[in-house]
């Protein structure tokens, strides 16, 4: 006869999803970075993926810290509620026309223009003078406004002074770095022997 351990099994776990946005954006920005550097298709993608990343982890910073200092935290709040009261209550001016608050105003731009995409139609006029070979194949720009804030200098830009704000946002809180990361514990308490099978 087979004996077993019947007991119970008890598990918590936090997952805080900031760090796996934030992860995300990094994994963007480096291959943003690696290709500028040695060259590689598909950049513009790249930069997009980011900036929405980044613009996710802004709002999950602001999530994280209003669940942790704000006792009737609403998380579908607007984000700038969500920015005034978390900010506030970390006692932290933000300056939105300048490094880093401003990185955050590009991103939030980005992102908005990307989750409410419609369609855009913009029409030029203007007097040109070329040679034949040009009057048959014309390049044509088809990039829309969110395309000026998605450029690698920008989001390599943008990361950093996220970085530089969560960090700020930490020491306002007197939140510890270790106590921001996705963790889980548990433990199994054992009461009885359970035989089993034939004997």
């Amino acid at each position: 006869m087979k004996k077993l351990m019947k007991g119970k099994a008890q598990e918590t776990v936090r997952v805080n999803i900031h760090n796996d946005v934030a992860n995300a954006a990094f994994w963007f920005k480096n291959i943003i970075a690696n290709k500028l550097k040695d060259g590689g298709p598909g950049i513009m993608m790249d930069c997009m993926a980011c900036a929405v990343m980044l613009a996710f982890t802004w709002e999950a910073y602001l999530n994280y810290f209003g669940c942790e200092v704000i006792d009737d935290w609403d998380d579908m709040a607007a984000l700038e509620e969500k920015e005034d009261r978390v900010l506030g209550t970390l006692g932290i001016q933000a300056d939105w026309g300048k490094q880093p608050y401003s990185s955050v105003r590009a991103l939030t731009k980005v992102r908005n223009w990307l989750a409410h995409g419609k369609p855009l139609e913009k029409t030029s006029t203007k007097v040109v003078v070329i040679g034949v070979e040009k009057v048959v194949r014309r390049d044509i720009d088809l990039s829309g406004k969110w395309q000026g804030l998605c450029t690698p200098a920008i989001l390599l830009r943008a990361h950093d002074d996220l970085d530089a704000i969560f960090r700020q946002m930490l020491q306002a809180s007197g939140i510890a770095l270790i106590d921001t990361l996705s963790s889980g514990d548990g433990h199994i308490s054992y009461d009885e022997v359970v035989e089993v099978g034939k004997k």
